[in-house]
């Protein structure tokens, strides 16, 4: 395998990462904001006071923000992602 082909592959790998974590803040964002959307559907099924569903926003909030990509990019070493880009 030459440098070109090296070259070529490393750049396909950064592009494919970079894709990947689009997506899943895609996902994320999507899950979050169609799940505030559900809290009145929630409140009025379940006869669930404000407290309630502020606690369940709470606990979904935190569950997302400590998946979301951010979060994952930051426990990686920017030094490994210039190595192998």
């Amino acid at each position: 395998m030459n440098q070109q082909d090296s070259q070529f592959s490393s750049n396909q790998l950064f592009l494919s990462v970079i894709l990947m974590v689009a997506g899943a803040h895609l996902c994320n964002d999507l899950i979050q904001s169609m799940l505030t959307a559900t809290y009145p559907l929630l409140e009025e099924k379940y006869r669930l006071s404000f407290a309630q569903v502020g606690c369940i926003s709470l606990v979904i909030s935190l569950q997302l923000q400590f998946y979301s990509p951010q979060s994952v990019i930051t426990q990686i070493s920017i030094r490994n992602l210039i190595y192998y880009h």
